[in-house]
């Protein structure tokens, strides 16, 4: 720990010769570290909780203060609440004490100051005890949450993108446009880009978050990062499920024309709305993954990991993808939804046509065309 001010470590080091001496007022927990987690609202000032030991024959007057700095070693401004305490000869007594100091996103470091003098002799020299005090920001909850809700938002607004295509398209039909079937899907996720963004932006927030950050980062904790990770790439993997749950069972021909293995007469149908449904769960971990990296960035050139420089090239590259996704997405959706749109209708006149004994352009039903993910 660096002890930039001279004052500060000629206490420390006078304390430290003086703990050595038997007697006097002390910390029971010695040279133990404190850690306290600053509250996020200042109003709600952390407390905490010393047990201090008079091994002196005489009853003693306690005051306790507090010394802090940045991780540069710049003092930082901080008190703690005065409390009257006075210390009976071989007493133990556990204290409370409020500290006042401003939240911040930085990890604090410093010490706490114990002052203690003889009642008896208002002359008397002050002994003085230092005890190592650390003091973590806020638990970082909001990170977590633009984490979440911000990548939903941006899930959303490329799924209603998609939607106003659709109506700009069919118009008032739109509800029935939802209602259209859709071939079968293939859920390869090695051919699809937003699928691999996910699983490497995953990766890449795992790895960086582990290597070069501290437990208590300055945006979020490690394991925080690692949670998000996780949970963005299991969005991806939720995604084919989602469509198949959505999905009804239909009447067909035996055996299936479109699966020639089925025979049971039935067949799960999806919809065009189960396809939006699970393409915003999909969406929403990708737009998650840019965020959480995003943060990541913020949080490496706070903690003076990267330089300010790549850090703006980071994010500038993060802003341009999450832009690109969100042109893109809506425009991928629309035209999957067109060419099914396409070729159910293609399906409903030859099935009109066979049915009034119509010749029809082919002696088998149109296939419905398969379709990928993202």
């Amino acid at each position: 720990m660096k002890i930039n001010n001279p004052l500060l470590l000629l206490v420390i080091l006078i304390s430290t010769a003086l703990a050595a001496e038997p007697g006097g007022v002390n910390f029971v927990d010695g040279q133990t570290p404190l850690i306290v987690t600053l509250r996020r609202v200042p109003e709600q000032s952390p407390t905490v909780t010393l047990m201090l030991r008079n091994d002196d024959p005489h009853p003693q007057a306690v005051k306790v203060f507090i010394r802090l700095q940045d991780k540069r070693g710049d003092p930082v401004e901080a008190e703690i609440a005065p409390e009257p305490l006075t210390l009976l000869p071989g007493s133990v007594q556990q204290a409370s004490f409020k500290i006042k100091v401003v939240s911040t996103n930085s990890v604090l470091s410093g010490y706490l100051l114990l002052e203690a003098r003889r009642t008896d002799q208002s002359d008397a020299p002050a002994v003085i005890r230092t005890r190592p005090i650390q003091m973590n920001p806020p638990r970082p909850a909001y990170a977590t949450n633009n984490a979440i809700w911000g990548a939903a938002a941006f899930s959303l607004l490329s799924t209603l993108l998609s939607v106003l295509a659709i109506m700009w398209k069919w118009g008032l039909s739109t509800f029935k446009t939802l209602k259209t079937p859709m071939g079968t899907p293939t859920w390869d996720f090695s051919q699809s880009w937003a699928a691999n963004l996910t699983v490497i932006g995953g990766a890449l927030t795992a790895l960086l978050s582990f290597t070069g950050l501290p437990d208590q980062g300055q945006l979020m904790t490690k394991t925080a990062y690692l949670c998000l990770g996780v949970l963005f790439t299991a969005m991806l993997v939720l995604a084919p499920p989602l469509f198949n749950f959505l999905r009804r069972p239909i009447s067909v021909a035996i055996p299936d024309p479109e699966n020639p293995l089925n025979t049971t007469g039935l067949r799960f149908q999806g919809f065009v709305g189960g396809f939006l449904t699970a393409t915003f769960v999909l969406l929403w971990g990708v737009f998650g993954q840019l965020i959480t990296l995003g943060i990541l960035f913020a949080e490496l050139e706070a903690s003076d990991f990267i330089s300010n420089n790549a850090m703006f090239l980071l994010e500038s590259v993060l802003t341009l993808l999450v832009v690109a996704l969100l042109v893109y997405a809506p425009v991928s959706s629309t035209a999957t939804i067109k060419r099914q749109k396409k070729a159910c209708d293609e399906r409903d006149q030859w099935q009109e046509k066979t049915s009034k004994g119509e010749e029809a352009n082919s002696p088998e039903a149109p296939m419905m065309p398969k379709w990928h993910v993202m």
